[in-house]
């Protein structure tokens, strides 16, 4: 009767030896892998489960390895398949750590790079928000005598994406710049948009720099602290003049109202968009000479820098005019315009 080939596999094993030497240098060399805990592990922040999960299960590989290679030998491959086969466990254990890196969001998702220069904006990554212009108020006369004062707040998506970041420091450079810095107050969240007068913004304060968790970058969550780039100046020279003629070319001061016929209207339309683009054209001069240093800590203590500097389009007059042209149209049929005003690029500090 033949024997069951179960019983003549556990008779020939019983029947193998490997070399005295042999376990136990395997052992060595598995222990010397499996000892030491991978410095990545500790140091990798938020992917730490990650890499601890991976550890285990090359640690394991290894172990089973090891096992392997003591039955291979003993079944007479002899020191070919050793050879062959320590190599794999050398390293195995060395999970490299993801390396720190950070990017400005906005620049990155266009493919930009410092070798591919600039990138275009669209009007979600950077558009003006907020605007006011008129003379400053004297309390003590109750009057208007003082200089023309414009104030322009624009929205920058400011979101970085990157490895092992901690925090990230903003500083805004340049003369007649500064990040605008405000958060609504619970009052007016409660309030359906009806708060009562002063009671809709909590903290308002002008600086050149401000810094934020990394895990705090929500831009859609209303009840954050919002940072603008914001500018304020003077009319002087031709910008006066032009609001001179803006406030001369019609006889509403103010955004008309319901009562106002189609022609003021219009009147005022065109007057407002003509004098706006002046304002456009003195924003982005002072813009294009700010420049924008980011510095994202990493959760080991180490920091890098990035520069960034916006600029109006070649053809910005144009684009912003056409623009504002449209913007009050009527035809519901026309699409909004959402124009590309500005391009960002990252240039050395």
């Amino acid at each position: 009767m033949n024997e069951d080939p179960l019983n003549r596999y556990q008779s020939m094993m019983n029947d193998t030896h490997a070399p005295a030497h042999l376990p136990e240098q395997v052992l060595e060399q598995a222990r010397a892998q499996t000892s030491a805990t991978p410095q990545s592990a500790k140091e990798c922040g938020s992917h730490t489960q990650a890499a601890v999960t991976a550890f285990s299960v090359k640690r394991t590989r290894i172990k089973g390895f090891a096992i392997a290679a003591c039955t291979v030998l003993a079944l007479g491959l002899g020191g070919t398949a050793f050879a062959l086969g320590l190599p794999s466990l050398a390293g195995n254990n060395d999970i490299p750590a993801v390396a720190n890196s950070f990017q400005l969001a906005a620049f990155a998702d266009e493919g930009g790079s410092p070798a591919n220069g600039p990138v275009t904006l669209s009007s979600q990554d950077f558009m003006l928000m907020r605007a006011s212009t008129g003379p400053l108020f004297d309390a003590e006369t109750d009057s208007y005598p003082g200089p023309v004062v414009s104030s322009r707040a624009y929205n920058l998506n400011l979101t970085c994406s990157g490895e092992n970041i901690a925090s990230i420091t903003y500083e805004l450079q340049g003369e007649g710049v500064s990040f605008n810095n405000w958060q609504l107050t619970s009052e007016y969240l409660e309030s359906n948009g009806e708060p009562e007068v002063g009671t809709a913004v909590a903290t308002s304060d002008q600086d050149s720099t401000f810094t934020v968790d990394y895990h705090d970058q929500d831009m859609s969550a209303i009840d954050r602290v919002h940072h603008e780039i914001c500018l304020n100046y003077v009319l002087e020279g031709s910008d006066r003049q032009a609001w001179d003629e803006f406030q001369a070319s019609t006889a509403q001061p103010r955004v008309p109202r319901d009562g106002a016929t189609e022609e003021e209207i219009a009147a005022w339309n065109e007057a407002s968009d003509k004098f706006e683009l002046v304002l456009g054209q003195h924003d982005a001069e002072i813009i294009s000479r700010a420049k924008i240093a980011i510095t994202a800590t990493f959760n080991d203590g180490t920091t890098a820098t990035k520069t960034y500097r916006l600029a109006p389009v070649d053809d910005f007059e144009q684009a912003y005019s056409a623009y504002l042209s449209n913007r009050f149209s009527t035809d519901s049929a026309a699409e909004p315009n959402h124009p590309v005003l500005y391009t960002l690029e990252e240039v050395t500090g």
